[in-house]
């Protein structure tokens, strides 16, 4: 169905997931997630992530809500990066720094879609070509994003991407979760488990420092059930390392589980990537669709910033190889 029109008149469709009890809304622009309904422990369905009303609404916000993050999500150091002898200069959208592939990330792109099945289960697959230097980045990339939903409640997330120059590649969803029901609740009532005995610290502006902390003793110890509101007020804009994590293996391993009390709502999170980045939803309220802390984002990822460390897991994709990235949102109830 039409969502709405870009400027220029282009079409943007919202293409609907059902299986189950379980609906998913998906849109052409930003391969983005518009959209999450499903049942509470008494069976009573809601909308679980938070969403806006219309596309100029999301159009006009600097909160990427639900939509496809890239070509590197999260931030980069002084909007700069070098590979070999050649420096890249991209778009500086968060002070002095890049955030999220900066204005024209691939997050307001475009996509094509199609539809395709997988074990008799509907999936939509959303491409888009990323032509040399859009953004700043190098090389022209293509990028594919696939959706499919089970009947269960699982909702498989599949990012590829190919390049004929190396680049960095970095993709993820920005969905924030509301289990209790849109503008219902708080995140600090949500209680969250990570798989992730260490995090990086970072400065004022956000960027790692280029060390890693253990978490034990710390605020940003979730290793054990405990609610987010515990400490910090609730508020993170962090990254958690995982786990056992080995970019030979590709595993998709569970790495994150949030659990709504109130309405017995569950997340379990699966992926592939090293990290995940836990943003509480601080600044929503300055937009004002959402109050600030209505919703929480579990952005599975590579380190922020980490073009530039040498010390991180490398997100550079060389020409003629093939970037894979696995997350699944296994959304459930208390038993």
């Amino acid at each position: 169905m039409l969502y709405g029109k870009m400027k220029d008149g282009t079409e943007i469709h919202l293409h609907e997931l059902t299986n189950g009890f379980y609906t998913v809304g998906l849109l052409d622009i930003g391969a983005g997630i518009a959209y999450v309904k499903a049942p509470d422990a008494k069976g009573r369905i809601e909308t679980i992530t938070l969403t806006y009303p219309d596309l100029d609404s999301l159009l006009g916000s600097t909160a990427y809500m639900g939509l496809t993050v890239g070509r590197f999500a999260n931030r980069i150091a002084r909007s700069s990066f070098s590979l070999g002898q050649k420096s890249f200069k991209l778009q500086a959208n968060d002070g002095r720094n890049s955030l999220h592939g900066g204005y024209d990330g691939i997050a307001f792109k475009v996509f094509s879609s199609t539809y395709f099945e997988m074990d008799g289960n509907l999936g939509i697959r959303f491409s888009y070509h990323s032509p040399d230097n859009e953004a700043g980045y190098p090389g022209n990339m293509d990028i594919e994003v696939d959706y499919v939903l089970f009947p269960n409640g699982r909702l498989s997330i599949g990012y590829s991407a190919t390049a004929d120059k190396a680049c960095p590649v970095n993709l993820c969803n920005h969905a924030y979760f509301a289990l209790g029901g849109q503008d219902k609740g708080r995140v600090q009532d949500i209680e969250l488990v990570l798989a992730c005995s260490s995090y990086l610290p970072v400065d004022s502006e956000l960027i790692p420092t280029g060390q890693m902390q253990d978490v034990e003793g710390t605020d940003f110890d979730f290793t054990s059930p405990r609610l987010i509101g515990d400490k910090r007020s609730g508020a993170y804009d962090h990254c958690f390392c995982v786990d056992g994590w080995q970019k030979e293996i590709k595993k998709v391993r569970p790495i994150a589980l949030a659990v709504d009390r109130t309405s017995g709502r569950t997340l379990k999170v699966w992926t592939s990537m090293p990290a995940v980045q836990l943003y509480t939803g601080e600044y929503l309220g300055r937009e004002g669709y959402h109050k600030s802390f209505s919703g929480f984002c579990l952005e599975t990822q590579y380190y922020p910033d980490s073009p530039n460390r040498e010390n991180f897991p490398s997100c550079i994709l060389q020409p003629g190889k093939l970037y894979e990235q696995s997350t699944i949102l296994d959304f459930g109830v208390t038993k």
